[in-house]
């Protein structure tokens, strides 16, 4: 019995691996919050700058091109984060400082359309693709998926840490270009930007002195990075 269980085992695992075709986003985005930004800023005497700006984003997706259109579905998992220090203080001869972190865990569904070279030759990856390099590498893309968003405004001292944390979840919608690069029929690099939107979020616990009506501001994400997809199946 343990032996078969082992057997079915590592025939999934090289079924997995050989149609694998695995990608490692990395990047830059900017997450603005223009409510969050103005009602801090108008408590922090200190606070000149976009609250998130340079957020470091990484993601894992798994490529699902369709047959006979050049159209792929690429679900993902990302993970963003974020800081902003107000400042550092000294008080009684301690160190502390202030500041916000913002944390996001999402999943999408990323939908790439090729619009240039829309017959596909194959479900094979863009090296493969007929066409002149321009044609077969550029795409549009839509994003469709849904986050966790955890904010915390926190100060810390040598004897203790207080934190002011909430998370919510929120739909997010966006879109974007790409270039695929065919460096190997095994690698595809893709640098790519793209725009999403968040909804409205409640960042009424990141102030240190209570509003007479709840904090709630839209979000916009603006990304620029590359995607790098493994093709362990060509």
């Amino acid at each position: 019995m343990k032996k078969t269980i082992l057997s079915l085992t590592l025939l999934c695992l090289t079924y997995t691996i050989t149609w694998a075709q695995l990608g490692l986003s990395l990047g830059y985005a900017n997450f603005n919050v223009p409510e969050w930004e103005r009602a801090i800023g108008g408590q922090e005497a200190m606070f000149d700058v976009p609250l998130f700006k340079l957020a470091s984003r990484v993601g894992i997706n798994y490529r699902l091109p369709l047959e006979k259109v050049r159209v792929e579905f690429l679900p993902s998992i990302e993970y963003l984060s974020s800081g902003y220090l107000f400042r550092n203080l000294s008080s009684f001869g301690e160190q502390a400082r202030e500041g916000i972190e913002l944390n996001t865990w999402g999943a999408y569904l990323n939908t790439k359309v090729y619009p240039f070279s829309f017959k596909a030759d194959c479900t094979c990856p863009t090296f493969h693709q007929g066409g002149k390099v321009f044609e077969k590498g550029f795409f549009v893309m839509a994003i469709l998926g849904a986050e966790r968003i955890t904010s915390d405004f926190y100060t810390v001292t040598d004897k203790v840490e207080t934190n002011s944390k909430v998370s919510d979840f929120a739909p997010s919608i966006g879109g974007g270009i790409g270039f695929d690069i065919g460096l190997s029929r095994f690698i595809t690099l893709t640098p790519l930007i793209n725009i999403r939107y968040n909804g409205r979020l409640d960042g009424t616990h990141l102030l240190r002195n209570a509003p007479a009506e709840p904090l709630v501001s839209s979000a916009w994400q603006a990304f620029g990075g590359v995607n790098v997809m493994l093709h362990f199946n060509q």
